[in-house]
């Protein structure tokens, strides 16, 4: 049987770039942070919860020059404002937008309240479609 040759980081390289990734305190979210960070990437995290955010930029405390963070509820418009003008400021470009917010309630689909549903629509709809129009220009400058 034949092998893949191992994966070549000389090929692929996100040196100089910059990377937004919301949900990226832990799970999936994160293990993509650290992919971008070890592939040279600047990355700025979001996470709802600031311990975790704290305990994440501690894990990747070997690339402090590289990482920075905020924890905010992206489920609220004020808190999607706050963290594109971080970006913004942190860096006044941005390469690389991830999406990866998300949350559930886990109950049956009859048992939701409207306030439940609409914090749903929030995290996991409204918060993906709003930092994308706002990074949309950003994104497209950077080439």
């Amino acid at each position: 049987m034949k092998t893949q040759p191992p994966f070549d980081n000389n090929r692929w390289t996100l040196s100089g770039k910059t990377a937004l990734i919301t949900g990226s305190t832990k799970g999936i979210g994160k293990a993509i942070a650290e992919e971008f960070l070890q592939l040279g990437a600047s990355v700025f995290l979001c996470g709802r919860n600031p311990k975790t955010l704290e305990a994440t930029l501690a894990a990747f405390a070997k690339y402090e020059n590289q990482v920075d963070g905020a924890a905010l509820d992206l489920s609220l418009p004020a808190e999607r404002e706050e963290l594109t003008a971080l970006v913004s400021s942190k860096w006044g470009k941005l390469d690389i937008l991830v999406n990866n917010v998300g949350t559930n309630i886990r109950k049956k689909t009859l048992a939701y309240t409207e306030e439940e549903i609409e914090y749903l629509l929030q995290t996991n709809l409204k918060s993906a479609l709003d930092l994308s129009r706002k990074f949309h220009l950003p994104l497209c400058n950077s080439g």
